[in-house]
């Protein structure tokens, strides 16, 4: 049964097995501290604590992303019909450093590089999806740090909350619903000199075709 496979499965390999092809796939380090915890039944999920992703090549931050904490969880029956059915993912203690050279380079540009070989959202067996649902995207003590030196300008968003709703999407390729989206934080710039208290509530939906992103019922303050 599903319960007695991850009662046999080995945290420290769980933890290597996610590191090594987080590592593969980014050409970064991924380093995972503590156990990871498993669930079984009627939801396949994990609990991990502090993850690190090594910064590019050339960049002094000693890190790209940090986090204190996750869990995700999926529905473990709906995917014998190729249907991903998630619950909310949280993620407590994001940390992103983020930067450009001088010359123009940051450090993400080879994470959005197209992988070679990449293929559309698949089963193991290479065959589509049915369905995507995400139960929504919970964030707590984030926190990103931008640093531009084109421009010599430096920006940090501290004490970041989000919180989005449900997004259920029955064709892959078909334009997302509107999503509820609610976010704060504190805003602190070097140039012009400003430091500014963030709260955010809209609902926000993707358009396929052409691509944008369409904000209702702005509400900023």
């Amino acid at each position: 049964t599903p319960f007695i496979a991850v009662q046999l499965l080995d945290p420290t390999y769980i933890k290597s097995e996610i590191a090594s092809r987080a590592t593969a796939a980014t050409g970064r380090t991924m380093t995972i501290d503590g156990d990871v915890e498993l669930t079984a039944y009627p939801w396949l999920g994990a609990k991990l604590g502090r993850v690190t992703l090594g910064n590019a090549d050339g960049f002094d931050a000693p890190f790209f992303a940090r986090i204190e904490g996750a869990s995700v969880r999926v529905k473990l029956l709906p995917l014998l019909d190729r249907e991903v059915q998630m619950d909310t993912v949280t993620v407590n203690g994001l940390e992103l450093n983020l930067s450009r050279t001088a010359d123009g380079q940051t450090n993400w540009d080879d994470l959005a590089a197209p992988k070679a070989g990449a293929q559309p959202s698949s089963g193991a067996d290479g065959q589509p999806l049915a369905a995507l649902a995400l139960g929504g995207v919970q964030v707590t003590s984030g926190r990103i740090n931008w640093r531009d030196s084109v421009a010599g300008r430096s920006t940090t968003i501290a004490d970041l909350a989000l919180k989005t709703g449900a997004l259920s999407v029955a064709d892959l390729n078909a334009s997302a619903p509107a999503v509820d989206v609610e976010t704060s934080f504190t805003l602190t710039h070097n140039a012009p000199a400003l430091r500014a208290a963030v709260k955010l509530k809209t609902r926000v939906r993707y358009i396929g075709e052409p691509e944008a992103i369409e904000a209702q019922a702005l509400e900023l303050a």
